[in-house]
C-alpha cells in the first residue's frame, strides 16, 4: 500500500507541479504574452480553497476528494488546451485550480492516516516522491511533449518555416521516440 501511495503522489507532484512550471509559458499565446496570469490566477484561487478543506472533506472521504480532485483537474487541463478565448480559458483554470487544490495536503493526510506510526519520516518520503516526479519528470516532459507537438504541427502546416525555427539536436524523454524541437532564437536563413 504505501509503495502505491508513493507512486500516486509522484503523479499528484507531476501535474500539480510540472505543469505549473510550464503552464505560464504555454498560455502566453492564447493570452497576448500575458500567460502568468493564470499561474497567479490559480495559485491565489488554490490558496483561498484550501482554507476550506476541513468542511469539504467532512462531507467526503479524502479517496474521494483525491478522485474528484482528479477528475476536475483533468477536465481543466484539457479545456486549458482547447480554448482560446479569454474567459473560457479563466473558466478553465477555475476548473483545473479548483482540481489541483486538494491533490497535495489530502495525499498527506491519507498518508499520515493509514501510516500514523511513519510520522515525519513516511510524509517526508511521500513529499520527496513528489518533488522527484515534479523536477525529473514534470518540467523535461511538458517540454518534451511541447517539442514534439509543436514540430510536427509545423512541419506538416509549414515545412520550409520548420527548416527555417528547427533546433540543431534532439530532444528525448524516457521511452519515447527523438524529436527535434523547435529553436525560439533569430531566423536561421533569410
Amino acid at each position: 500500500v504505501l509503495l502505491f501511495l508513493l507512486f500516486l503522489h509522484a503523479l499528484i507532484g507531476f501535474v500539480e507541479l510540472g505543469t505549473d512550471g510550464w503552464i505560464a509559458t504555454i498560455m502566453n499565446t492564447a493570452l497576448s504574452g500575458k500567460g502568468l496570469i493564470i499561474l497567479l490566477y490559480t495559485s491565489t484561487l488554490m490558496f483561498i480553497l484550501r482554507f476550506f478543506a476541513g468542511p469539504i472533506v467532512h462531507h467526503t472521504n479524502p479517496m474521494g476528494l483525491l478522485f474528484i480532485s482528479a477528475c476536475l483537474a483533468t477536465v481543466g487541463l484539457y479545456a486549458l488546451g482547447s480554448f482560446a478565448s479569454v474567459a473560457a480559458i479563466m473558466i478553465a483554470a477555475t476548473v483545473y485550480a479548483a482540481g489541483k487544490t486538494f491533490f497535495w495536503p489530502t495525499m498527506l493526510a491519507v498518508v499520515s492516516e493509514r501510516f500514523p506510526r511513519g510520522g515525519a519520516l513516511t510524509l517526508g518520503a511521500i513529499g520527496a516522491a513528489g518533488m522527484l516526479s515534479a523536477g525529473l519528470l514534470g518540467g523535461p516532459g511538458i517540454g518534451y511533449m511541447q517539442d514534439r507537438y509543436a514540430s510536427e504541427y509545423m512541419e506538416e502546416q509549414a515545412p520550409e518555416l520548420y527548416q527555417d525555427y528547427s533546433a540543431e539536436g534532439t530532444n528525448s524523454f524516457l521511452i519515447f521516440a527523438e524529436v527535434k524541437g523547435l529553436d525560439g532564437s533569430d531566423r536561421k536563413s533569410t
